[in-house]
């Protein structure tokens, strides 16, 4: 499979198995200028961890676990272009802009493989 096609793949398994999160992720892609023919995707897995965010700093649990759950499952299991993808779209934008009692809060949520990502990109968090 090309790499083009995993990461597309990937972006259709984010909209059925997180709708919401999904859902938010294309009004920010939109208020950012996007329509919906034009995805490119790297940039709205970056805009899926700014939902993320948002959910951290809501402190809605349910949610944030859904979406750690699905993205490490997909690191686990995907192939290298979604990893690649996961790892500087996602894992390198979470918690990015969050006071240091949000951080807090979220790392024990954080599932072990997008730490590890978190981490090799930022350090450990500064809590």
């Amino acid at each position: 499979m090309d790499k083009k096609k995993d990461i597309r793949n990937f972006l259709k398994a984010i909209r059925r198995a997180l709708p919401d999160a999904a859902a938010k992720t294309d009004e920010i892609m939109r208020g950012r200028g996007f329509d919906s023919d034009e995805e490119p995707e790297y940039i709205w897995v970056e805009a899926f961890a700014d939902v993320t965010n948002m959910f951290i700093r809501q402190r809605n649990q349910a949610e944030l676990r859904k979406e750690f759950l699905f993205f490490s499952n997909q690191f686990d299991r995907g192939s290298q272009s979604v990893k690649n993808c996961i790892d500087v779209s996602y894992a390198e934008n979470l918690m990015w802009d969050l006071t240091s009692e949000d951080k807090k809060w979220v790392w024990s949520q954080i599932p072990e493989n997008l730490k590890k990502l978190f981490t090799a990109m930022w350090g450990n968090p500064d809590f």
